[in-house]
C-alpha cells in the first residue's frame, strides 16, 4: 500500500482495521467527517501552520495555547506559488507568502480548498500549553513572531 521507494526506509501510517496503512492525502482528509478537532480557524491560516509545522493559537477568550507539531500524513510537501503564478491567480513577480495568503482568503471555499490541495502533504497538531518561547517549526528551528 505504500510507494515502492519507501522500501526499507522509515514510513508514515495509521493503524486502521487491525492493519497498518499508509495515511490519505490532504483532500481526502480534509473532505472525512471531523471527529475530534482541536481547534477552528480559517482555511488559509491552518495550511500555513501546516506549513510552519507549530504556532500559537489565541482562542476567543483570550487564552493561548501552543499547536505543536505530531506528525504529517508522510506525503510529499508540494509548493503552491509557482502554480497559482502559471494559473494567472497570482502576478510573476509576487508569488510572497502575503500574496498567498491574502488569494486564498479572499476566494475561500471550492476555489482556495483546490489551490491548497495541490499541496498533499497534511500535518496534525497536538494542543499544549503556550510556555512562552518562540514558536518552533518542524524542522526544529524557533519561527520569528509573527511569521516565519
Amino acid at each position: 500500500a505504500f510507494e515502492a521507494s519507501f522500501a526499507g526506509k522509515k514510513v508514515t501510517g495509521r493503524v486502521s482495521g487491525g492493519k497498518f496503512e499508509p495515511y490519505p492525502d490532504r483532500t481526502a482528509i480534509e473532505t472525512a467527517p471531523l471527529d475530534r478537532p482541536l481547534a477552528w480557524m480559517r482555511p488559509e491560516e491552518l495550511f500555513f501552520l501546516q506549513i510552519q509545522g507549530s504556532g500559537i493559537l489565541v482562542l476567543p477568550d483570550g487564552r493561548r495555547v501552543r499547536a505543536a507539531f505530531a506528525g504529517s500524513n508522510g506525503k510529499p510537501f508540494v509548493g503552491i506559488a509557482n502554480a497559482m503564478r502559471d494559473r494567472g491567480l497570482l502576478s510573476d513577480n509576487n508569488t510572497s507568502g502575503d500574496a498567498i495568503r491574502s488569494w486564498l482568503a479572499d476566494n475561500r471555499g471550492p476555489a482556495a480548498d483546490e489551490v491548497m490541495r495541490l499541496n498533499p502533504r497534511y500535518v496534525f497538531f497536538k494542543l499544549a500549553e503556550d510556555d512562552g518561547k518562540e514558536a518552533v517549526g518542524a524542522a526544529g528551528i524557533p519561527l520569528p513572531a509573527g511569521r516565519a
